[in-house]
């Protein structure tokens, strides 16, 4: 064996050695980015199912004054005696307001939303018995496109009309 053949086999053997490790690298950041996509979808799937919760335990809706935001980017739900929850999205992150008397709890939700949209089944909240959330998470790469869009419907349990 010769010099010559000996570098020959070194330089395979590095070109090989290259490539694996790319192999490896690219590997690692699939995982990476998938793990952060199923953080995000986990985290929206516990506030939907917050959501729905509160909605079927409400006794209606109420209308949203212009200054919190229209009556698409807000939820206001009238549940027992002067308890109000509201759901607004703020700074890119859907926050559930709870207010109880002069009391108020607020709870950030995880995953970062680009748009959280409510439309209901009448013309105006108070007459509604049935809403439709439309929620957008924000894209985390850089490549085009929306993110994962949820859409879920929710009824009010009780039938009573205020």
């Amino acid at each position: 064996m010769t010099l010559i053949e000996v570098m020959l086999y070194v330089a395979l053997l590095g070109i090989l050695a290259n490539a694996v490790l790319a192999i490896f690298y690219k590997a690692e950041q699939l995982n990476r980015l998938l793990s952060r996509r199923l953080f995000d979808l986990q985290a929206a799937s516990q506030m939907t199912q917050r959501l729905k919760q509160d909605v079927r335990s409400a006794r209606g809706f109420l209308r949203a004054d212009m200054e919190a935001g229209g009556p698409e980017e807000v939820l206001i739900l009238d549940c027992e005696e002067s308890v109000r929850i509201v759901y607004a999205l703020e700074n890119g992150r859907v926050v559930r307001k709870r207010y109880e008397g002069e009391a108020a709890e607020e709870r950030p939700f995880r995953p970062p939303i680009a748009r959280l949209c409510f439309s209901y089944d009448a013309q105006t909240p108070e007459e509604a018995r049935l809403v439709t959330v439309n929620i957008e998470l924000q894209r985390r790469s850089r490549t085009r496109g929306k993110g994962r869009v949820f859409s879920m419907q929710v009824a009010l349990r009780s039938k009573e009309v205020k």
